[in-house]
């Protein structure tokens, strides 16, 4: 699972410096998965969920990548502390809901042969910053979604 997962990592690695992302996407490998981080400006405008109509390629060749992988994916969206209410989204974690909810919808429209079973979204607000909310660059750090490919089981300790 390891080496699939490493496999995935330096597909997306290969991705980003072809396409010039280095700043908008990121994988890295965890214990207990593979995480594809988004800054949500390459995918969203500022306070809205509906995906940018340019983040569509970018959704439909992440779609590409995990077609036919087995394992559980998360998709999680993350927002700074700034406070939002509005009519749509009376708190952050509507809104980091719904983005992570559309995110996980788009892929499947673009790549049918993705499984839903093994798909979920969760919203996490503001609560699991990467960093302190203290500078504009840091609240944009913190506005992101995350694709979690989650090992099955983990690996073993050297």
């Amino acid at each position: 699972e390891t080496v699939q997962l490493l496999q995935v990592k330096e597909a997306v690695a290969r991705y980003i410096k072809l396409q010039g992302l280095g700043g908008e996407l990121e994988a890295q490998l965890m214990e207990d998965g593979l995480r594809i981080r988004i800054k949500d400006s390459a995918l969203f405008a500022s306070g809205q969920a509906d995906l940018f109509p340019e983040a569509r390629k970018l959704a439909g060749d992440i779609a590409k990548l995990l077609a036919g992988l087995p394992q559980q994916i998360v998709v999680a969206g993350h927002t700074d502390n700034v406070p939002i209410n509005t009519g749509m989204f009376p708190s952050n974690w509507e809104l980091s809901g719904m983005r992570a909810v559309n995110f996980m919808r788009f892929l499947f429209t673009i790549e049918p042969t993705l499984k839903p079973a093994n798909f979920s979204a969760v919203g996490y607000g503001e609560y699991r910053p990467v960093q302190p909310n203290t500078s504009d660059e840091n609240r944009a750090k913190n506005r992101r979604v995350e694709v979690w490919i989650i090992r099955s089981q983990k690996p073993a300790k050297q």
